[in-house]
């Protein structure tokens, strides 16, 4: 803002006075105010104005025109009044106009030029600076080229010196930028730890990068990718020994240069069989997620550690990162209360599956609803009908293979996808499924529960045919399985709504087991 005023030269001030002079002896004659001291309320506006310029020059001229121009109107309008009144408000006035923005401009420009100072003196530190670093890369004549013998390792695999103390921070700070980038846009660990060794191996010129992960239940530490033969001996990590147990426990970076120079470190390197040249816990707050392994550096800069630090906090949040979201992915495609896929992933599923398959191999679809389950909320409460559901869903996994897409289509409702089965084994294995899950006794706080099904199985006709039009086949023989009386088998094709039935006597058999064993009640409804 004070910029502006800057910008503005004395001759624009003297104009605004000008043309506000008039106005305000206007203003003066209306009002019962003494003589000039109108003027000196409007015209003080350009004249602060003009000390905000830090200008002591042109404030001090803005305010002499200001005091001249109320001077005029106290005259003018002391002339007509009957009682001539002194001129001495006008007088303090001016003088007030004189002293404040000449002050405020005196003290205004001492910043400025206190601030200009500073910069001044901030360019010339840059410019050394600047100076410092070009003669840092120039290399000096006579100078031998291994001066410095503490950095040199005697193992034989590096033997780079350290001979330079100048760190590139611009590329650096680039090698940063790029890398959080190209992590912070993988959400998938199989696409993000590739990139998590490709980019180590980069930045920190090495040629072997290894991604540990933990795991916490069975105490170790699962490298992400198998091991080749043409690896040879690759570094193992032991969870309680060597230096990754140190890493682990310490949740700190350890060289084996470290371990080599310490005498209380030095018994790690006995547990260890191929030690790596540094280890890198990956931990993101009180979270241990794994560890990185660098070892075969082509050449050790003197950014390696800071460079390891930040990279191994990136990764560490990368993978967190990717985790989380195969998490929350995992919890929309599933059912939150059997753990079986729900509707919407069920249909991309089976789409994905019909698109894959071969137009000949045969797909079929079972689904099946459970047997008066209204009977169970209304008799033993809602946490007895999901724990029906439960119970049910584990029939489910225990008896359909493995290749099998299962899910819970909604309410008590459930249905799989059977690649390469045709209507035929579809049955044979709905009946199994019926039939074992009519064996089931589930137990809910001490009481029995009889639990059936009615089934509905339908089987691709056509290789064109759609995921709709295969459930939608299945949802009808299942609703004339439960028209003709539950707890059966109906398919696709069979006209007799009796195609495959329960025996008989199974329940009324099963009434007689106990009076522990409850039976749903059947009903008219179609529950």
């Amino acid at each position: 803002m004070r910029d502006i005023f800057v910008s503005i030269p004395l001759w624009g001030f003297l104009l605004l006075i000008a043309v506000l002079s008039p106005l305000s002896m206007y203003l003066g004659s209306l009002s019962n105010w003494p003589p000039g001291t109108t003027s000196m309320v409007v015209l003080a506006i350009p004249v602060y104005l003009a000390a905000l310029s830090a200008n002591r020059f042109t404030a001090t001229v803005t305010a002499l025109a200001a005091t001249l121009a109320a001077t005029i109107e106290a005259g003018l309008l002391s002339g007509d009044t009957a009682q001539q009144e002194p001129l001495l408000i006008p007088m303090l006035c001016g003088y007030w106009l004189l002293l404040c923005p000449t002050g405020i401009a005196l003290f205004l420009g001492q910043i400025r030029q206190r601030v200009d100072h500073l910069q001044h003196v901030n360019a010339q530190f840059i410019r050394k600076l600047y100076e410092q670093n070009r003669e840092q890369d120039v290399p000096q004549p006579n100078q031998p080229a291994d001066s410095d013998h503490k950095g040199q390792r005697s193992t034989g695999e590096i033997s780079t010196t350290v001979t330079e103390n100048k760190v590139d921070y611009a590329m650096l700070l680039l090698t940063i930028q790029d890398i959080s980038r190209k992590v912070a846009t993988q959400f998938d660990l199989e696409t993000l730890l590739p990139t998590i060794v490709s980019t180590a191996r980069a930045s920190m010129k090495c040629q072997t990068c290894q991604v540990f992960l933990t795991d916490m239940r069975n105490r170790k530490l699962n490298n992400v990718f198998a091991a080749r033969e043409r690896d040879g001996n690759v570094y193992v990590p032991q969870w309680d020994t060597g230096m990754a147990g140190w890493v682990l426990e310490h949740r700190q970076i350890l060289t084996r240069r470290t371990v080599e120079e310490s005498d209380e470190l030095q018994p790690l390197l006995q547990a260890e069989q191929k030690a790596p040249f540094a280890l890198a816990p990956l931990a993101v707050g009180g979270e241990l997620l794994g560890l990185l392994a660098v070892d075969d550096l082509q050449e050790e800069s003197p950014s390696f550690i800071r460079m390891l630090y930040i990279l191994s906090d990136l990764y560490a949040l990368g993978i967190k990162n990717a985790q989380l979201f195969s998490r929350i992915e995992e919890m929309a495609r599933r059912d939150g209360l059997t753990g079986l896929l729900n509707h919407v992933s069920f249909q991309q599923n089976l789409a994905d599956l019909l698109d894959d398959s071969h137009s000949d191999s045969p797909i079929s679809v079972v689904m099946f609803d459970i047997d008066h389950f209204k009977h169970f909320n209304d008799t033993f409460g809602h946490q007895a009908g999901d724990h029906v559901l439960q119970e049910t869903a584990q029939v489910l996994r225990a008896v359909v293979p493995d290749d099998s897409l299962l899910a819970r289509y909604g309410g008590e409702e459930f249905i799989c996808a059977l690649p390469n089965r045709d209507l035929s084994d579809a049955r044979e294995l709905a009946e199994l499924l019926r039939s074992t899950l009519e064996s089931h006794i589930v137990d809910f706080e001490g009481q029995e529960l009889l639990v059936t099904a009615s089934f509905g199985v339908s089987c691709r006709i056509t290789g064109n045919d759609a995921p709709r039009e295969l459930v939608r086949r299945a949802d009808e023989a299942l609703y004339r399985a439960k028209k003709s009386g539950r707890n059966r088998v109906i398919l696709q094709r069979d006209r007799d709504p009796m195609a495959i039935v329960r025996p008989p006597d199974s329940i009324d058999e099963r009434q007689q087991v106990g009076s522990q064993t409850i039976v749903p009640q059947t009903t008219n409804g179609s529950e």
